[in-house]
């Protein structure tokens, strides 16, 4: 069974993400040092030894160096430590593992089906977390109708829950107030979006839950940006929801590990904002999550085939089965993550509507030299998704254009962006200003075109100085209005490259004030 575990980590398509994306680095750093720290504990729970335990504690603060996500780890920690003095009460740690409870099934589909209810005609999603606090309630009765009083376990585990989330919380603040002297304030943002109505926030974690457990069983189609889901995914996660309040109430080793991969899971449910990170869901969020998860299952199977020995040779089977079907979906996963091209080709072709990718997709083009195709993607990605306020592709497939000579291509695409928004970039302008000065400068183009371009040129120059504080770019103006006889219009250019110019670049001050006196004995 460990050897069948640690297969299936190893080939589940989920983790091709945290592995292939150098940027998800901080996924592998985590989950090493939370890896460590579990095994430190479980020598702790049979070893009794404390420095396995000082180890275990070292490894989980290391893990939240690495990544901030490790607190869900530490908030479920005490759960593992609970089992030793649960164990303490049997003949052993391993009879308490191994001795959970059975599955009471119609209960939890009862409840499951009141929620699903719930949800689809009330739209009431708060309800949803009172029908679980009701299950929850409905497991302790029965617990205390077996044995004559309530789980003490039950209680326990929901006040440590409490208390180290509390203090997770107020330790992730502090620490993120002692290191960063300065915050964007997307964290804020998000918890105020939260906060604005419970009702949508609930709903929003229930689909983000939902999604990631159907990503973990079925991981495929695997996906690099996952912005909006199916809202469909709210029934699953009403289903993990129940499911965690049921292992709650079970105190062996797979129960604990299940919890522990849900705690993991946790901290990536506010992402779901889209306020945060790029992207509002990502495979790589449920990386560490799935070890827990696979973890668990393992031991509930290994428990259901010890006293079921008949079906082991089956369950090798079909272990190597889902080895050879997740190792294929993995080895072609990663020839995907082999270069950019080809991940944001596959990205793009999941996600078409989102004109971001489509310009990293452009950019991976231009610089593995696909010219050709970087220009065609940029006209398809025009016709289907608006660039907004982002210039980058209309700035790079310009340049390309004015390489190859196809002057009047790249001046309409310059055009085009320039209207495109009420205020251009001062880069783009930059480009137009550059390339209708080329333009002039051809002697076989005709008299209304060249004097177009000089119309165009100085509606542009406007559009710049209306935008830019920068002190050379005025006096740049100032310039070709001298040039040209303008000597009012040259002091007024001045007088602005003056106010924007800093006061100890004394050189530059009395260059433009030689020019403006300049213009005024000319004037």
């Amino acid at each position: 069974m460990p050897l069948a575990v640690s297969l299936l980590f190893s080939v589940h398509p989920i983790v091709t993400e945290s592995i292939n994306w150098i940027s998800g680095r901080t996924d592998i750093m985590m989950s090493t040092f939370v890896l460590i720290s579990l095994l430190c504990i479980l020598h702790y729970l049979t070893d009794k030894s404390c420095l396995f335990l000082v180890a275990a504690l070292f490894s989980s603060i290391f893990a939240f160096l690495a990544k901030e996500a490790a607190l869900g780890y530490i908030i479920g920690l005490p759960l593992l430590l609970l089992l030793r003095q649960e164990s303490s009460h049997s003949h052993g740690l391993n009879d308490k593992i191994y001795n959970a409870p059975s599955f009471k099934i119609i209960p939890f589909l009862s409840a499951t089906a009141l929620a699903v209810i719930a949800a689809m005609y009330t739209d009431m999603s708060w309800l949803i977390i009172v029908i679980a606090c009701c299950y929850l309630a409905y497991l302790l009765c029965m617990d205390y109708r077996q044995n004559g009083m309530f789980s003490k376990t039950v209680i326990i585990r929901l006040i440590v829950l409490a208390s180290m989330l509390f203090g997770c919380i107020l330790c992730f603040v502090m620490v993120r107030k002692i290191v960063f002297t300065s915050s964007v304030g997307k964290i804020g943002q998000t918890v105020q979006l939260m906060l604005a109505d419970i009702n949508y926030s609930i709903s929003m974690f229930l689909g983000a839950i939902g999604l990631y457990v159907k990503k973990f069983f079925f991981p495929l189609p695997l996906n690099f940006f996952i912005h909006e889901i199916d809202p469909l995914y709210d029934l699953l996660g009403i289903t993990a929801i129940l499911l965690i309040v049921f292992l709650l109430t079970i105190s062996d080793l797979s129960a604990t590990f299940g919890l522990l991969g849900f705690l993991m899971l946790a901290p990536a449910l506010p992402f779901a904002f889209g306020t945060i990170a790029w992207t509002s869901y990502a495979e790589r969020y449920i990386y560490l999550s799935s070890a827990f998860w696979i973890l668990a299952l393992g031991l509930w199977i290994h428990r259901w085939l010890v006293i079921r020995p008949i079906y082991i040779r089956y369950a090798v089977l079909l272990t190597a089965l889902l080895c050879a079907l997740a190792g294929y979906a993995t080895f072609s996963r990663n020839g995907i993550w082999n270069t950019n091209v080809s991940l944001m080709r596959d990205t793009v072709a999941q996600t078409p509507k989102k004109r971001i990718l489509h310009d990293i997709y452009i950019n991976a083009l231009l610089t593995a030299g696909l010219t050709a195709e970087a220009e065609h993607q940029y006209r398809y990605a025009s016709s289907i998704a608006p660039a907004g306020r982002n210039d980058t592709s209309d700035l790079k497939i310009g340049a390309v254009l004015e390489k190859q000579k196809r002057f009047k291509e790249a001046l309409q695409l310059y055009q085009d962006a320039v209207q495109r928004t009420k205020f251009s970039s001062e880069k783009l302008l930059n480009a137009s200003i550059s390339l209708i000065t080329s333009m002039q400068q051809i002697q076989n183009i005709s008299q209304a075109e060249r004097k177009h371009l000089l119309c165009l040129e100085q509606e542009y120059r406007e559009k710049r100085s209306a935008i830019t504080h920068n002190p050379l770019l005025l006096m740049e103006e100032g310039n070709i209005a001298l040039k040209a006889g303008s000597y009012r219009e040259a002091i007024s250019w001045f007088d602005k490259a003056l106010s924007s110019t800093s006061k100890g670049d004394v050189k530059l001050i009395k260059q433009i004030e030689y020019l403006k006196r300049k213009s005024g004995e000319q004037h």
